[in-house]
């Protein structure tokens, strides 16, 4: 009962917040119904309100009555938030940016992202810059303009990596690694390998440094077998160059697979990727490195795939010349 009006504001508004990403739309409506007009904390209360009314209107169908309702309400809030804030400071921001979600969800994706890379632009390395900047390069690459995307993804990562303790609750990193791992898939699919591998280069502070090396390690491997299944018997150039470069690919999964095999020494994945790691020497034909890691693997694995890897091991020695060694296996 004594605490000051300002606090109980401010604390309705804190809660308010914390029910909304519980997903608490209800008792968070009702929380915001507390505070008055007049109050210093008016402009976020209508922040929260217009993003309610959007997140409400998520979970309608697209060509409902209600929908549209909400989506008209949550303009209404949300520029009244943007007036409110004298400062044109984070609140303005973050109004722009779920003003440009609410043409999202009205199918208006040229507003969107005309929205988002205003946003992006002006206001850069700010939380909502940077969750403006993500959405942007979301549109570029979905619109088939990989290097702007590229750029966009680059500049997100290379902040969130400079930041010593990452927290935003406009991109959390869930958020961010559910929406790269998207980018990333979508380029090893459409064989884009190398914008691929340019994108795990930037994914460590998000990602950590076992997942980048086992999203390398199989990155250079699909590359390197599209290579050489694109590379025909015959001995023409293009067949020739396309076995060398598949060749130099598998030698670089090699690599990786074997940095991650060191990475994760004490995992139950360690022989698995002592494995690959040998597979992806011996198809690249460096064989002796192929033969040091299969004896490796004997080493620490006798059971499984054993014959075959005597097998590749004899082959291996065979290939570098060392006869004797190569009988013997």
């Amino acid at each position: 009962p004594a605490l000051p009006q300002a606090a109980r504001e401010q604390a309705w508004i804190t809660g308010a917040g914390t029910l909304l990403r519980l997903q608490r739309d209800k008792a968070a409506r009702e929380m915001l119904a507390q505070i008055p007009e007049g109050s210093s904390v008016a402009a976020s209360a209508m922040l929260l309100r217009g993003r309610l009314e959007i997140e409400e209107s998520q979970t309608l169908a697209k060509d409902s009555p209600e929908r549209a309702a909400k989506l008209a309400a949550a303009l209404v809030d949300l520029q009244e938030a943007a007036r409110l804030d004298v400062e044109h400071g984070p609140l303005s921001r973050q109004a722009l940016l779920w003003m440009a979600r609410r043409f999202e969800l009205m199918n208006d994706h040229a507003a969107a992202h005309g929205e988002y890379d205003r946003l992006g632009k002006v206001h850069v390395n700010t939380p909502e810059g940077l969750a403006a900047m993500l959405a942007a390069a979301d549109y570029h690459r979905r619109g088939g303009q990989f290097d702007k995307a590229l750029e966009g993804y680059r500049h997100v990562l290379r902040e969130i990596g400079a930041q010593v303790a990452y927290d935003s609750t406009l991109m959390p990193l869930s958020d961010v690694r559910r929406r790269l791992t998207t980018v990333y898939q979508q380029c090893v699919d459409e064989e884009r390998y190398a914008e691929a591998q340019t994108l795990v280069d930037l994914f460590e502070p998000v990602f950590g440094r076992v997942s980048c090396a086992e999203m390398r390690a199989k990155t250079f491997r699909q590359w390197g077998e599209s290579r050489l299944g694109q590379a025909h018997d015959g001995g023409r150039a293009e067949d020739v160059a396309a076995r060398k470069e598949g060749r130099g690919h598998l030698r670089a999964a090699g690599r990786a697979f074997e940095e991650l095999a060191r990475l994760r020494a004490a995992a139950r994945q360690f022989t698995d990727d002592l494995w690959a790691a040998a597979d992806c020497y011996f198809t690249g034909q460096s064989f002796t490195n192929a033969a040091r890691l299969f004896e490796e693997y004997l080493h620490h694995e006798a059971r499984r795939q054993n014959a075959l890897a005597l097998l590749r091991l004899g082959q291996a020695r065979l290939a570098i010349g060392e006869y004797d060694q190569a009988i013997a296996v």
